[in-house]
This record gives structure tokens, sequence and C-alpha cells, in this order.
């Protein structure tokens, strides 16, 4: 969870100023970006409601795992936009992708954690993730300083990718653990 907390941190408190930066000026850059984050919101909101769903149907961790991969392709190309539209699209599109990932995980924790320690664990988790959400800022600061904002997209879908295989890595701890379980669905 501190990964993808970190990568999904990453580039968030810098969407304002790369946008100015594509744009060329500061003009208009507040309402782009607050188009852009409705935007952001409706779709995590939909995949929610869509992907998240199919982690009832098929294994999370498989569904999880190509949610990642192909967040982490999709992010790729925001390194080469040039514009707020090509921009704002490859955003959004990970946006939805990504937005399946923390209900699926969750989701998959609670399945497999006993109810008399979910407490623990999740408070265990919370801050995990939450180390993700305050390090991304901290390192993003690092990035865009010494590379520039748009530095900040690759590194994204890099951490992206990073989370995809520490999840295939772990996803195939669980999976040899369990053998022949009832946890590998």
């Amino acid at each position: 969870l501190f990964l993808i907390r970190f990568a999904r941190a990453l580039p968030a408190s810098f969407i304002p100023l790369h946008i100015q930066e594509i744009r060329g000026t500061v003009e208009g850059a507040s309402v782009v970006t607050g188009l852009l984050s409705a935007a952001i919101g409706g779709v995590a909101a939909i995949s929610g409601l869509t992907i998240a769903r199919l982690g009832d149907r098929i294994n999370k961790l498989t569904l999880i795992s190509r949610l990642l991969w192909i967040s982490a392709l999709c992010a790729l190309p925001l390194f080469f936009t040039r514009g707020v539209w090509d921009f704002g699209v490859c955003y959004i599109v990970v946006a939805f992708f990504m937005g399946g990932v923390e209900p699926n995980l969750q989701s998959y924790l609670s399945e497999r954690t006993d109810s008399s320690s979910r407490g623990m664990v999740f408070g265990a988790i919370a801050l995990v993730g939450g180390f993700g959400w305050s390090a991304a800022p901290l390192l993003g600061s690092v990035v865009s300083i010494g590379l520039g904002i748009r530095w900040l997209f690759l590194f994204y879908a890099i951490g992206i990718g990073i989370s995809y295989f520490f999840l295939r890595i772990v996803k195939n701890v669980i999976t040899d653990g369990f053998q022949g379980s009832s946890h590998t669905r």
C-alpha cells in the first residue's frame, strides 16, 4: 500500500504547476486544474462502482495486478504530453484504472484478516499508506527542482510499475503459501 499511495500522490500536488507550464501562462490554469480535478473525482467514483466490483467475481490479486500494469502503461505517455487535452485525457484514464486498485486491495486484506485483529492490521496499513502519501510530495519536490515538473510523470509511471512488480512477487509468495487452501480463489 505504501508504494501504491506513494505513486498516486507523487504528481498530485504539482498538477496545477504542470498545467501552467503546458499553457505557458498562469491565467486560466486554475479553471483547467479545477475541471481536471472534477473529472478525476468523477472517474474515480465510476471506477469504484465498476472495476472495483470485478473483484467480487475474479481473483482480487490478479485484478489489482492487471489494473496496476494498465495504469503504468497509460501513465507513461504523461511524460511526453505537450498539450492540456492530451495530458488531461491520459491522467483521467490512469485515474480510472487506479481507482479500482485500493478498494480491491482493502477488500482482499479484509477477507484474509481475522476479525479479532482487523483493527490492529488496518491501523498498521493506514500508517504505512500514510507514509506513502507523506513521502511523495517530498520526493516530488526534489524531482521537480532537480529535473523539472514533467519528470514527475515519468516517475509516476515508474512508481506504478514498481507497485505492479512488487505485487507480482507478493502474489507468488501468497499463492505458493496457500497452495490447496481456499484463500487462492
